[in-house]
């Protein structure tokens, strides 16, 4: 299986905290993959969920790869 992520390492990104856009650097991401139903939703086998640590070391913010966007216009056109 090959595994393809939306942002690498060192990618900047764009989240939703505190009601503002505000700009993060990728720090880490974890990928994990499921079958079947986990945490109340329903996985087709062996899709991966892809989740990206954006925080500091003291402070891990860890966002699911949907609420990040590459550009803080592309963010504000979500909403």
């Amino acid at each position: 299986m090959k595994i393809e992520t939306k942002y690498d390492i060192g990618d900047e990104v764009w989240v939703m905290k505190d009601n503002r856009p505000q700009k993060f650097i990728v720090n880490g991401l974890n990928v994990e993959c499921y079958s079947g139903l986990y945490r109340g939703t329903l996985h087709i086998i062996g899709s991966p969920i892809t989740t990206y640590d954006i925080g500091s070391r003291m402070s891990p913010l860890v966002y699911n790869e949907i609420y990040l966007y590459p550009t803080k216009e592309e963010l504000l056109k979500s909403l």
